[in-house]
C-alpha cells in the first residue's frame, strides 16, 4: 500500500514537473547588485544597453498582445462567452507591457544621463 502511494506520488510530481515552464531569466545575475557597485560611465553605459534590451522586450510583447486583441475582435464568435474577457486581458497586458517598456527605457536614459555627466566629471 505504501509502495502504491510512493509511486503515485512520485509519478504525480513527475508529471506536474514536466508540464511546468521555466522562462530563462533574460539577465542571469543580480540587476541590483550590478546597479549598486556601478562606479565608472562604462558601467552606466553598461547597464543602459541592458535596460534598452528590456524595454525592446516589452515593447514586442506589447505589440504581440496587440496582435492577439485584433484577433478576438475580428473573431468574437470563435470564443463564445469568454470573448469579453479576453479582449479586457489582452487590453490590460499591453497596458502592462508598454507602461515596462516606457519604464525601462527611463531607465536607460537615466544611466545614460549618469554615464555623461560621469565622463565629464571633475568639470574644468
Amino acid at each position: 500500500m505504501k509502495l502504491c502511494t510512493a509511486l503515485v506520488v512520485l509519478a504525480t510530481s513527475g508529471l506536474l514537473a514536466s508540464c511546468a515552464h521555466i522562462q530563462p531569466d533574460p539577465y542571469p545575475g543580480d540587476m541590483a547588485s550590478d546597479i549598486r557597485s556601478a562606479e565608472t560611465s562604462a558601467d552606466h553605459e553598461a547597464l543602459a544597453r541592458q535596460y534598452d534590451d528590456l524595454a525592446r522586450s516589452m515593447q514586442a510583447k506589447a505589440e504581440q498582445q496587440k496582435k492577439t486583441l485584433e484577433e478576438y475582435n475580428r473573431h468574437a464568435y470563435y470564443y463564445g462567452r469568454q470573448t469579453y474577457d479576453q479582449i479586457e486581458n489582452a487590453q490590460a497586458l499591453v497596458r502592462v507591457y508598454q507602461d515596462a517598456a516606457d519604464a525601462y527605457s527611463n531607465l536607460a536614459h537615466y544611466h545614460r544621463r549618469v554615464a555623461q555627466d560621469m565622463k565629464q566629471w571633475p568639470p574644468s
